[in-house]
């Protein structure tokens, strides 16, 4: 096969046209994907460049050619394998997108695409004579490219193959220790690894750099004890790219892992060798390499800007076709740029590499740099318009998008439970009862559900297994009950390291804490409590429950249901595990709590209270405002200048309005109330812990 192949090839030679001056080829490269929404067409891009004189480029090739379709035509693109017969494709015609006048060159880009007959392996190619006046090889040259049409198991397309591309002409620095990053980019994210190019995929150049390490990353490396054994004249550098799947896939039913490539990309140019560089002030560019999307028919722009000690010279860019580059600009002595600007078409949907190397004052070379242009119409891609990590699925310039368990709604914008009442509506249901509020089902419907439920032959009330709201998603609420529960410690209650704690809940864990008025409750005087920054809850249908105790758990304040400031802040200042439930009658995320209009009322009782306790007396510090139905807490540096009796300082409006009128001329400075603009509702003085500790001191 690879034999017929060969004469093939060599047949092919010398039946194309041949060019009228030899020595004008510089660089070659092509790569095929899958046309869109057809598997059997291959969609190909090439670049190639030549002598400025003696490429498809009219003569002379001048600036006002670039972005335009050449008239000359040197050959066609041929089918080498899977076609038959050497089968002419395409003419070997392109858009102009670079003239070099010093360096005497062209370049330009095209593609083309072709029906296959069928899914199976391909070769695609470009083959004549001659390259230009090389140190070693030369002559003919073969750009060989080996597309597979195959389905790949993994993305039910076939296989898009890497691109890549460089100048026509690359100046080597030895001396300095060169190294050039080839540039690629793959889109279906395979591995890609580069090897020196072999028998018919160099042609006329298969003659490696002398000195040079090609690594599989596609790195080329050349060290500066390797000077010597170069020549001042032109090499031509063979490279082929080849692509793996990361992880074990089929191709067209054939087995493929990280040691069978999908396809092959050659990489053709030629390199001279750059003496008479400082080390130490080689250009570099300003911007990062990027890839990104664009959109068809709107305007990308772009600053390419380089830095020198010894200044910038000149900035040579590799556009893609319709590009506009402009001149180059001075920024200060060492940095200058060049702005782009380019508004793709639809006929340009795909990958395109935008490539640009500066040289300074002394015409030493940086490094080349290419950023990758995906332009695709897909608003997945373009805006991710799916919030929460939701997963993006789009179809004929419209997008779906699919939400994690924890939210909902067109954007993944709404989380699946906001309180724990959402969720544990469900675990009472045995009826199939639907299209109710959780409030609603919890707090008047649950009861006649349990009932009715219990008489079930299959299933009864499910009491064992509790849930919660966790991050916007119902999670199953696993520790065994220790709130408010009574609690042992082995040693004097301030050692922390040999108590016995309340067991670790995976919502907050509560701690064990002494105040004689637990006395009336326990035979000890501890108590599991919930600690500073979290709030008891009573789960919505404990009350039903033929538990022996309230299945309850301590959450953090912030993020809990609220409808006014108070019924965040009430919960701030409970130290006696009192539930409390949201104010002016609205729907109720507790059972069997408190209104907060009364717990702020016996704030002052119960501050009294948690001032014998042992762990923590009442939670000043933070200060709570309800923001959309959310409690969040708020800044209080601003309060640094309000009165403080035993280091706190109580948030109630309560308590300001009833017994503190006084204080609304003393202190302008408090901040406002979030939610009414009121200077004085946060603040209040503890005094009611003051006189009763100075009349039953501890």
């Amino acid at each position: 096969m690879w034999s017929l192949l060969l004469y093939l090839l060599a047949m092919t030679v010398f039946l194309l046209p041949r060019p009228g001056t030899g020595s004008h080829f510089r660089f070659g490269t092509i790569s095929c994907a899958p046309s869109p929404g057809n598997a059997l067409q291959a969609r190909c891009s090439w670049r190639s460049a030549w002598r400025l004189t003696d490429g498809p480029c009219r003569n002379p090739c001048t600036e006002e050619d670039v972005g335009q379709l050449t008239t000359g035509l040197l050959g066609f693109w041929q089918c080498f394998l899977g076609c038959g017969f050497a089968q002419i494709i395409a003419p070997h015609r392109y858009y102009l997108t670079a003239i070099d006048r010093d360096d005497f060159w062209q370049q330009g880009y095209n593609d083309f695409t072709f029906n296959l007959p069928n899914a199976g392996v391909f070769a695609f190619g470009y083959v004549g004579c001659c390259w230009v006046t090389l140190v070693y090889g030369g002559g003919s040259w073969a750009v060989y490219t080996e597309y597979n049409a195959g389905i790949r198991s993994d993305t039910g397309t076939p296989n898009s193959s890497p691109i890549t591309t460089s100048k026509p002409l690359i100046d080597m620095d030895i001396l300095c220790g060169y190294r050039f990053e080839i540039p690629y980019a793959d889109a279906d994210g395979d591995t890609v690894r580069c090897r020196w190019g072999t028998g018919f995929e160099c042609g006329g150049i298969c003659s490696r750099l002398p000195g040079a390490t090609l690594y599989p990353n596609c790195t080329l490396v050349i060290p500066a004890s390797a000077r010597p054994l170069y020549g001042n004249g032109l090499y031509g550098v063979a490279v082929m790219l080849e692509d793996f799947p990361t992880s074990s896939i089929t191709q067209g039913g054939v087995p493929k892992d990280g040691s069978t490539p999908l396809s092959k990309v050659p990489l053709q140019y030629i390199a001279r060798v750059k003496d008479g560089c400082d080390c130490n002030s080689r250009p570099s560019f300003t911007n990062l390499p990027v890839s990104e999307f664009i959109s068809p028919e709107q305007l990308y722009a772009i600053n390419i800007s380089a830095t020198s000690p010894n200044g910038i010279s000149t900035i040579k860019v590799i556009p893609p076709v319709g590009a506009n580059v402009g001149p180059i600009v001075p920024i200060d002595g060492t940095t200058s740029y060049v702005n782009l600007t380019w508004t793709p078409t639809t006929a340009q949907l795909g990958a395109v590499q935008l490539c640009y190397e500066a040289t300074n004052s002394n015409g030493c070379p940086g490094p080349f740099q290419c950023d990758t242009l995906q332009v695709v119409d897909d608003p997945c891609l373009l805006d991710s318009p799916c919030l929460n990590n939701g997963t993006c699925s789009s179809m004929d310039g419209q997008f779906t998008c699919i939400c994690t368990p924890s939210f909902t709604g067109t954007l993944c914008e709404t989380p699946t439970c906001r309180t724990n009442a959402d969720c544990n509506p469900s675990a009472t249901d045995c009826l199939g009862v639907t299209g109710i509020t959780s409030d609603i089902a919890s707090g008047v419907l649950t009861p006649i559900a349990s009932v009715m439920c219990s008489f079930n032959g299959r299933n009864t009330l499910d009491v064992t297994v509790v849930y919660y709201c966790n991050a916007g998603a119902c999670a199953e609420f696993t520790t065994s009950n220790t709130l408010f529960s009574e609690c042992t410690v082995a040693n004097a209650y301030k050692n922390l390291s040999t108590e016995t704690l309340c067991s670790v809940a995976d919502t907050v864990s509560p701690i064990c804490t002494f105040n004689p008025f637990f006395l009336f409750f326990t035979t000890s005087g501890y108590r599991c409590m919930c600690p500073l920054g979290s709030y008891p809850f009573i789960f919505p249908f404990s009350y039903v429950s033929r538990a022996s105790t309230a299945v309850s758990a301590c959450f953090p304040i912030s993020g809990s249901l609220c409808i006014t400031n108070d019924d965040c802040n009430v919960r701030a200042t409970d130290c006696l595990g009192i539930p409390t439930r949201p104010s002016l009658g609205s729907p109720s995320e507790f059972l069997g709590g408190i209104s907060s209009d009364i717990a702020s009322f016996l704030t002052a009782i119960t501050n009294v209270i948690c001032s014998f306790n042992d762990r923590y007396t009442v939670d000043v510090t933070p200060v709570y405002y309800c923001n959309a139905g959310s409690c969040v807490e708020y800044d209080t540096s601003p309060l640094e200048n309000a009165p403080v009796v035993n280091g706190s300082i109580l948030f109630y409006e309560g308590l300001v309005r009833d017994f503190f009128p006084s204080l609304f001329s003393t202190y302008p400075n408090v901040v406002p109330d979030p939610s009414t603009g009121n200077r004085l509702t946060y603040l209040a003085q503890n005094i009611y812990t003051t006189v009763f500790r100075k009349l039953f001191p501890p």
